[in-house]
């Protein structure tokens, strides 16, 4: 071994070393698409960053690096924005990871009869609303309890047909 060897390996030792990327680490391209979920989910609900600060706690400094892209977000910063943001908790998460196919929440059989059956009685509700103003009017309310008749009808034959019941 020459005798500059071991030098030079001290040497190594002092020089700045490069960061490692870890395997898992998010990508550029995964970090932005979370700023960009995050601007344009705040954008619908109308929220500013400030109002965001408001109900999370966290400083106005990390919702613009999470916005801008600037730094590295924690797991907690994202479960606290997913959540103000109406999101489920991992939401922003997985985006990071590139996993944004995880956020696709499919509507099961019940779930959309379910759905149906409240649309229909909020259309109850507000033909009851109506019934209350005719305050009198025989023809007109009797008119008003046949759409009622109708709506009942058209929400108890979607349940039966969801639950298989055949008449």
């Amino acid at each position: 071994m020459p005798k500059d060897a071991p030098e030079q390996s001290e040497q190594n030792k002092d020089a700045p070393k490069k960061p490692r990327r870890k395997k898992d680490a998010p990508k550029d391209e995964d970090r932005q698409a979370v700023g960009m979920a995050v601007t344009e989910r705040m954008h619908q609900l109308g929220l500013t960053v400030a109002e965001i600060n408001r109900r999370t706690g966290l400083s106005e400094t990390t919702i613009y690096a999470v916005i801008q892209v600037t730094g590295q977000p924690t797991k907690s910063t994202l479960a606290l924005l997913s959540a103000v943001l109406d999101w489920r908790i991992n939401h922003l998460y997985n985006i990071l990871q590139g996993r944004a196919h995880e956020n696709v929440v499919t509507e099961s059989p019940l779930e959309k009869n379910l759905a149906q059956l409240v649309r229909g009685l909020a259309d109850i509700d507000t033909l009851r609303g109506d019934v209350s103003e005719l305050k009198g009017d025989v023809s007109e309310l009797k008119d008003v309890v046949h759409r009622i008749d109708g709506k009942v009808d058209v929400v108890i034959a979607s349940r039966h047909a969801s639950s298989g019941d055949v008449r």
